[in-house]
């Protein structure tokens, strides 16, 4: 949930704050979420999607 007065995200499951949303929502998929995302490319398992994201730019970045 966010505080609108500060602009500070809280995870309603834990103690983690950020004043970041995407910090938020890939800190409750990686610690509060029970699932995981496979690369279109490679079937490589990751956890988030930001995690997924530098798999592919890392390892996929020359494909077209």
């Amino acid at each position: 949930s966010k505080d609108n007065l500060t602009g500070v995200w809280y995870c309603v499951e834990c103690q983690y704050e950020s004043t970041n949303k995407g910090d938020m929502r890939n800190h409750i998929e990686a610690k509060h979420v029970d699932s995981t995302i496979s690369c279109d490319l490679c079937g490589v398992v990751t956890k988030t999607r930001k995690a997924l994201k530098m798999h592919k730019y890392r390892q996929h970045k020359n494909m077209s």
